[in-house]
C-alpha cells in the first residue's frame, strides 16, 4: 500500500500604511514708530511689538502588516 501526500498552502498578507501629514504655520507681526513733533515741545515715541507664532504638528506613520497562512494536509491510498 502506497500512501500519496498532497500539501495545500494558502497564504494572504494584508498590509496598512497610513500616510504622515506635517503641518507648520508661522505668524509674524510687527508694528512699528509713531513719531510726533510739534513747534514748542518735542515729543518723539517709538513703540515696537514683533510677535512671532510658530505651530508644528507631526504625525507618525503607521504600518500594519498581518500574514496568514492555512495548510491542508490530504492523504489518499494508492491500491
Amino acid at each position: 500500500m502506497v500512501m500519496a501526500t498532497k500539501t495545500t498552502t494558502v497564504s494572504k498578507t494584508t498590509t496598512t500604511v497610513s500616510k504622515t501629514t506635517t503641518t507648520v504655520s508661522k505668524t509674524t507681526t510687527v508694528s512699528k514708530t509713531t513719531t510726533t513733533v510739534s513747534k514748542t515741545t518735542t515729543t518723539v515715541s517709538k513703540t515696537t511689538t514683533v510677535s512671532k507664532t510658530t505651530t508644528v504638528s507631526k504625525t507618525s506613520t503607521t504600518v500594519s502588516k498581518t500574514t496568514t497562512t492555512v495548510s491542508k494536509l490530504l492523504l489518499s491510498p494508492n491500491y
